[in-house]
C-alpha cells in the first residue's frame, strides 16, 4: 500500500528564500515518487492547489486553525506519516505546530509523525507555554522535554549532526534511542556539477593576467558576512599580489517580506559603499546570476571560495555544499553552532566570524598551499558520505 504522506513546511515553492524553501519542495517532490504527499506550506505560497502529484494546501498563519486542519486530515485521509520540518525561526514561531505529536498520541492515532530539525535551537516556547509544559510533565505526559517541547512526543526525532541530537535531546535515552543522524541533502543535484567550460569566464581572464581568483556567492544579506570579505581582500591587496574578487548573487529579496528586503538593500548598499571606502572597484567584480555551467568552470578553477557568515558555516548552507561538492578549495567561518562533523575535519580552513585579519590570513594560506589530488578527492568523498538525498529522505519514512 502507497504511503500517504503529510509534510509540513513553513519554507516552500515558489519561495527560494530561505534556503530551506528549496530542500523542503525538493524533499516532497522525492516522497511523491513513492507515495501520495500532502504538503502543507506558509509564506505566500496562498490558495490550495496540486503540482507534479503533490497536493499543495497553503497555510496563511500557523495557528489553532491550521492545527485542527492537519490534525483531522491525519485522521480522515488515514496518513501514514507526518513529517515536520522544524525550523526554529519560522512557522510564524507560533507553538500551534509543535502540538500535532501530542495531540496524534492522546488520540491514539496510527500516523507515524517525524520531526526534522534544521538547526541546534531550542523550540522557542513563551512563559504560559512552558508553564503548561511543566504541568504535563507533573501528571506523566512522557518524552517532553525543556527543549524539544512537545516535539519530543513525535515517534521519530531527525537531526543534521549528533552535536544538535544530544543538545536538543538533553541526554534522554528514550529520546536517544528514537532519535538519529540523518545525511544532510545536498543542494547540488547528482550529475549537476559540469565540466569547465573556460570561454568567457571571469576565472579565465583573470588568469591570462595573472591574477589570483577569490570568489564569494550566494545571496547577499547581512548575516552572509560580505562586509568583512571586503575588509579581508583590503589586507590582502597589501602583500602585493594580484587578485580577482567574484561576488557572485546579488541581493537576497523575498517577496512578501519588505522589512528583511529592506534591510537586505540597505546592507547591499553599503557594500557598494564599503567597496569605494576601501578603493577595491578594479578588483571586485559583481555578478547578479550566473548560469550553472558557468558556476561550475568558477568554483572547479578558482583558487578559494570564502564564507565568511556571521553565524558560521551550516551543514545547510546551499552555496557551502555546492562548493563542497566541486571540490573546490574553502575558506569559511565557524561559530559554537556550526554542525560538529564540519568542524573534526581538515578539508577547509575556518576562522572565526568578523574577522578580517584571520580571514585574509586564512586565504592567503589556503591560496600559497599546494593542493593535491588526494586532498581533493578526500573532500569529495566527504561530501559524498556526509550529504545525500536519498539517506536523507530515507530517514524522513523509513
Amino acid at each position: 500500500m502507497a504511503k500517504r504522506i503529510i509534510l509540513l513546511a513553513d519554507s516552500f515553492f515558489p519561495n527560494v528564500m530561505p534556503p530551506e524553501a528549496v530542500i523542503n519542495t525538493r524533499v516532497a517532490d522525492l516522497l511523491s515518487k513513492n507515495g501520495q504527499v500532502r504538503v502543507y506550506a506558509g509564506g505566500n505560497v496562498g490558495v490550495e492547489s496540486n503540482f507534479d502529484g503533490i497536493e499543495l494546501r497553503g497555510v496563511n498563519r500557523w495557528g489553532l486553525v491550521a492545527l485542527v486542519r492537519i490534525i483531522l486530515d491525519a485522521i480522515f485521509w488515514k496518513a501514514s506519516h507526518v513529517v515536520i520540518m522544524y525550523d526554529a525561526s519560522g512557522f510564524d514561531r507560533r507553538v500551534s505546530v509543535t502540538l500535532i505529536p501530542l495531540v496524534l498520541k492522546i488520540l491514539r492515532r496510527k500516523s507515524h509523525v517525524v520531526a526534522h530539525f534544521t538547526n541546534g535551537c531550542c523550540v522557542p516556547y513563551g512563559r504560559s507555554t512552558n508553564r503548561m509544559l511543566r504541568i504535563l510533565m507533573r501528571i506523566g505526559v512522557r518524552g517532553i522535554n525543556d527543549r524539544l517541547g512537545m516535539l519530543a512526543c513525535s515517534d521519530r526525532l531527525v537531526f543534521y549532526c549528533n552535536e544538535h541530537r544530544l543538545t536538543l535531546t538533553m541526554g534522554d535515552g528514550g529520546l536517544l534511542e528514537k532519535s538519529i543522524v540523518s545525511p544532510v541533502p545536498p543542494t547540488v543535484a547528482p550529475g549537476g556539477v559540469v565540466a569547465p567550460t573556460y570561454s568567457g569566464t571571469q576565472v579565465a581572464i583573470a588568469r591570462i593576467k595573472g591574477e589570483v581568483v577569490i570568489v564569494f556567492f550566494g545571496l547577499l544579506y547581512p548575516e552572509k558576512g560580505v562586509d568583512t570579505l571586503l575588509r579581508a581582500v583590503s589586507l590582502f591587496r597589501k602583500k602585493e599580489r594580484p587578485f580577482r574578487l567574484l561576488v557572485i548573487g546579488g541581493a537576497g529579496i523575498i517577496e512578501s517580506r519588505s522589512a528583511w528586503n529592506d534591510r537586505v538593500l540597505k546592507y547591499y548598499d553599503y557594500l557598494k559603499y564599503l567597496e569605494r571606502e576601501l578603493g577595491l572597484q578594479d578588483v571586485v567584480d559583481w555578478i547578479d546570476y550566473m548560469a550553472e555551467s558557468e558556476l561550475s568552470a568558477v568554483l572547479m578553477t578558482c583558487d578559494v571560495v570564502v564564507f565568511p557568515f556571521r553565524n558560521g558555516i551550516r551543514a545547510n548552507n546551499s552555496s557551502f555544499s555546492v562548493a563542497l561538492h566541486h571540490g573546490a578549495p574553502i575558506v569559511a567561518t565557524y561559530t559554537d553552532e556550526t554542525d560538529g562533523f564540519l568542524r573534526s575535519v581538515s578539508l577547509f580552513r575556518l576562522v572565526p566570524p568578523d574577522s578580517p585579519e584571520q580571514l585574509c590570513d586564512a586565504i592567503s594560506l589556503c591560496i600559497g598551499s599546494v593542493r593535491t589530488i588526494d586532498q581533493k578527492s578526500r573532500q569529495l568523498d566527504f561530501a559524498r558520505d556526509h550529504f545525500s538525498w536519498d539517506g536523507f529522505v530515507l530517514s524522513l519514512t523509513e
